[in-house]
């Protein structure tokens, strides 16, 4: 009976040994946490894809001193602002021009194609259907080894000289049904890529605590529902692409990564009222109504400013296996204009709440910091593609930004 116990220990023992070193492996608390080693090769160009990423916002949330590292970027390099495609636009039509330099119709993803009955019909959403090259394509060709993690559009991969992991609402709807074919490139890389992909079910309230007013009325019962599952989603979705950009930059000879980070614009769409509760009218609701969104305003009216550090923190982690002297952009399709309203006094959410405008700010060797110029949404890919002293083909519908250039001697 004795020798039964003790084994009994030891096998508890094992166990909760083992599901330690898990944990402690694959911590489910969002942030930055100690900063991985810098891989001796680093990027030489970094592209961060931010949708939503609001220019007033991020001014007013950096004002406060908790935005270092997109501060110093802002600070550091130049701005260009652009007006986007249109509010109606698909957002793989627009993040595929934002790479490709193209107009739609000239790209294959968001133009028209001939259809089996040889009518003309929108082209397919998917990667299959792009018939320009994007910078990934030109990298590969150059033979600068390129990751390219949840870019919008990407779906399926391509082969690329490097690495490309489909976007994460994609893959894990994917994976929901089995294992997944067609998101990690090359397929060899699939076992170690697959255990990044996060889910947003893995994160329990306390997880998120960092987005929250602990201290509140509500506290941690302020995220159920819908505001649990989106924030938990946006989180995972971030924390995805950026572990995938460390993983593969830590392979010998990779030079170049663009990534998108979507978090951000699930974020904003979900507590947008919370931080601009003025935006939102409650003459309709009730008195009881009334008091409960006081409650949740109290709780997370600060979720937004504290998801832009997160985004912070995030970048932070970018630009530690990126080199100093590296090429780095941080591109929006498009900022907030705020909540509007339907005839029936129902708020409107999704593309009802954007800007008309986009931006990029980028930084690097040839870049003038400080400097600011208006473009048009099809220069971003070929200015990228300078800056980085890469071929610009001479068929795009856009060009490089002068303005934003040292200029030659």
């Amino acid at each position: 009976m004795k020798l039964d116990r003790i084994l009994a220990f030891l096998v508890v023992a094992v166990l909760v040994a083992a599901v330690w070193i898990f944990l402690s492996k694959r911590s489910p608390v969002p942030g930055a946490g100690a900063p991985p080693e810098p891989p001796e090769d680093r990027l030489s160009l970094l592209v961060i894809g931010v949708p939503g990423l609001d220019p007033d916002l991020l001014r007013e949330v950096a004002a406060g001193g908790s935005l270092p590292n997109l501060t110093a970027l802002a600070e550091g390099g130049a701005t260009g602002t652009f007006d986007h495609l249109g509010r109606d636009v698909d957002p793989n039509i627009i993040w595929t021009t934002l790479v490709t330099g193209k107009t739609p119709e000239r790209q294959g993803i968001g133009g028209t194609t001939v259809g089996p009955r040889g009518d003309i019909v929108p082209a397919p959403l998917v990667s299959t259907s792009r018939t320009a090259e994007t910078i990934w394509t030109i990298l590969s060709a150059e033979d600068r080894p390129v990751v390219v993690a949840g870019w919008p559009g990407t779906w399926p991969v391509e082969a690329v000289d490097g690495v490309m992991a489909g976007p994460h609402t994609q893959y894990t709807l994917a994976r929901a049904h089995g294992p997944v074919s067609d998101g990690i490139y090359p397929p060899d890389l699939a076992g170690a890529i697959d255990p990044l992909y996060r889910e947003g079910a893995e994160f329990r309230r306390r997880d998120l605590a960092r987005f929250i007013d602990t201290g509140s009325t509500l506290g941690y019962e302020a995220l159920i529902g819908v505001n649990y599952e989106g924030l938990g989603r946006a989180v995972a979705k971030d924390l995805t692409m950026v572990s995938i950009v460390e993983r593969a930059a830590a392979d010998p000879g990779v030079e170049a990564a663009l990534v998108h980070l979507g978090g951000l614009e699930d974020v904003q769409q979900r507590f947008w009222h919370y931080r601009y509760p003025e935006q939102f009218s409650l003459e309709r609701l009730g008195d009881q109504y009334r008091e409960i969104f006081a409650q949740q305003t109290e709780a997370l009216g600060a979720t937004i400013d504290r998801y832009y550090e997160f985004l912070d923190e995030l970048v932070g982690r970018l630009l530690v296996v990126t080199r100093e002297d590296a090429v780095v952009a941080l591109v929006s399709d498009h900022g907030y204009a705020g909540l509007s309203f339907g005839r029936q006094g129902q708020p409107l959410g999704g593309p009802a709440m954007y800007s008309e405008r986009g931006m990029f700010v980028m930084a690097g060797p040839r870049i003038r910091a400080g400097e600011s110029a208006e473009c048009a949404v099809f220069d971003v890919a070929p200015t990228i593609l300078e800056a980085a002293s890469l071929p610009v083909p001479a068929d795009l519908d856009g060009a490089p930004v002068a303005a934003v250039f040292v200029p030659e001697r």
